[in-house]
């Protein structure tokens, strides 16, 4: 949903995080995702916020291989993780 009333929505949530903890290649949109990559750095997520995006998206994760899983994986636990939310927190706290 790319609206929301008449305001630009879309952005991923948990379910994707959970999804790419346990090494699930991810497809979601992030109609804002600069601001995530400026927050926390380059992700593993596929971003697809138009139809043209989805297509090259659904390409890319149909070369996923079940090794790539580990990569995705180390991704939330280096940057979602319990131990990495608190040193984030940490920086401002």
């Amino acid at each position: 949903a790319p609206m929301q009333d008449d305001k630009i929505y879309g952005s991923f949530g948990v379910t994707a995080f959970e999804a790419s903890a346990m090494g699930k290649q991810v497809i979601t949109n992030s109609v804002i995702h600069q601001v995530y990559t400026h927050t926390y750095g380059n992700d593993e997520l596929l971003v697809a916020n138009t139809e043209k995006e989805f297509h090259l998206a659904v390409e890319t994760a149909r070369k996923f291989k079940p090794k790539d899983g580990e990569r995705v994986r180390q991704w939330i636990e280096d940057k979602h993780s319990l131990k990495a939310t608190g040193e984030y927190l940490s920086e401002f706290l």
